[in-house]
């Protein structure tokens, strides 16, 4: 009656499905992002510009000790760039603030209370605003010409929103 069982209890670590389940929840989410972005809707808005926001070029310099192999340290100096950054803060109809980014030709060609266009891009099935981006074309503003008391009136706008 000396009978011995050698059952070994599977453990959860052990399991090749325990194993799988981190890298295929990972894909799962890549895959779901990836539709909610491509799928969603680019929606038009217009409004009207309150503020801009530059942020010019960086470059950081670090200087690093590193031992060497033969036991003696060597100093380096290692740089990494930050890009210069251009935003507009624009009011839309409904009230709201966007702050859009856009690039240095945008920023430039506009002035603060003047009209502009931007594409929100929105998530299909979370409809989270990922993106806003200006888009360039032409104001009407700068197309017509301008008597020299809205010149004037505009000049006193400016100055005082400063």
């Amino acid at each position: 009656m000396n009978e011995t069982y050698n059952i070994r209890t599977p453990s959860v670590a052990h399991s090749k499905i325990f194993w799988l389940i981190p890298p295929v929840f990972i894909v799962g989410a890549l895959v779901f992002f990836l539709i909610d972005i491509v799928g969603g809707s680019a929606i038009r808005h217009s409004g009207v510009i309150v503020e801009k926001f530059y942020k010019p070029e960086r470059i950081h310099l670090t200087k690093v000790k590193e031992m060497q192999p033969k036991g003696e340290f060597a100093t380096y100096l290692t740089a990494e760039t930050e890009p210069a950054e251009w935003a507009i803060f624009a009011r839309s109809k409904s009230g709201r603030v966007i702050r859009m980014e856009c690039g240095r030709d945008l920023y430039y060609s506009k002035s603060i209370g003047e009209s502009v266009r931007y594409v929100m891009v929105q998530g299909l099935m979370t409809s989270w605003p990922y993106y806003t981006q200006g888009i360039v074309g032409p104001s009407p503003a700068r197309n017509r010409m301008m008597t020299t008391a809205q010149a004037f009136r505009q000049m006193k706008i400016r100055t005082a929103s400063l």
